[in-house]
């Protein structure tokens, strides 16, 4: 027969293991940490689908011709929000490159933000009047669907799993 015994002794390492457990809830930073890297990739796809990945796929600049051909003349592509090699290339890398001066990163206890400092971001992102008074359409980079949402969430319950497994509590059983 096998028996577990609970004593004084084991109620002690038993509540301690739960503080420990618990403390993993009460501050996430660490699993918020996790995830730093998963969401630049996110929206690196962004950036390579034209915003297919992340939601609707952004609209082309076909209503934006002297834009399009700007861009085109300079970059040698018309992708949206892509600059490629372009010195003056900012959001793309804002939001992929970690070492980035204009990536914005930051964990809490409770949650976490990953962005960009680059003044014209939210702009681009809800649309307005190009340099050349062209109309333009939002172009999101950092949409995502509820879908991803769903597997950010998933990514938290396993780091939270793996920290609380790998948290250990002495409990002695006797035969």
């Amino acid at each position: 027969m096998y028996k577990l015994t609970y004593t004084p002794q084991n109620a002690r390492q038993v509540r301690a293991g739960v503080r420990r457990r618990k403390s993993l809830i009460h501050n996430l930073a660490p699993v918020f940490r996790s995830l730093h890297a998963p969401i630049r990739a996110h929206f690196r796809k962004n950036f390579t689908t034209g915003g297919a990945h992340g939601g609707p796929a952004w609209a082309d600049f076909s209503g934006e011709p002297k834009y399009r051909a700007m861009k085109l003349a300079l970059t040698g592509n018309t992708k949206p929000l892509i600059w490629g090699k372009v010195s003056t290339s900012r959001l793309m890398p804002s939001l992929t490159q970690a070492s980035h001066p204009d990536h914005l990163y930051g964990v809490a206890r409770d949650g976490m933000l990953v962005g960009t400092t680059v003044p014209y971001a939210n702009d681009l992102a809800r649309g307005g009047i190009g340099p050349f008074g062209e109309r333009f359409p939002g172009r999101n980079p950092v949409q995502i669907q509820q879908r991803q949402w769903r597997e950010f969430s998933q990514m938290i319950l396993k780091e939270l799993i793996k920290r609380a497994t790998t948290t250990r509590t002495n409990t002695q059983a006797s035969p």
